[in-house]
């Protein structure tokens, strides 16, 4: 069987060892004035950014990049782990979504997802040239 839960390094860990990360990550969402952990004091949020509400018909658009540490590769064992998570809350891509396997990855992901909303482009689409 293969390994389900990963550290932000993508090393395999324990059940228990994830566990306490998530409880790390709730502490920090918990002492936050707003609410939610932000990158400088949750180390399991990768990015966390809201889009001008100007790009999509006056609605506030939040993106937001985390660690989820539970392997998502369903159905292509043998390949990375995807524990990293994009994703759009709000606007006309809402719940629009993409995976990673490494932080590098979904700090990238995050960056282009953010530049696509702020320019008006759908999350996925690639910037013109």
């Amino acid at each position: 069987m293969s390994d389900l839960y990963y550290d932000l390094d993508g090393r395999p860990i324990t059940r228990d060892e994830w566990g306490e990360l998530y409880r790390q990550k709730d502490e920090a969402r918990r002492a936050s004035p707003r609410g939610e952990s932000t990158p400088e004091n949750d180390p399991t949020r990768i990015g966390s950014e809201y889009v001008d509400e100007s790009v999509d018909e006056g609605e506030r658009v939040w993106v937001s990049t985390v660690w989820m540490g539970l392997d998502h590769n369903y159905f292509h064992p043998g390949d990375p782990p995807i524990i990293f998570e994009t994703m759009v809350f709000g606007g006309s891509h809402d719940q629009w979504q993409d995976r990673y396997s490494t932080r590098e990855q979904a700090a990238a992901g995050h960056a282009r997802v953010v530049a696509a909303r702020r320019e008006g482009r759908a999350p996925g689409a690639a910037a013109s040239s």
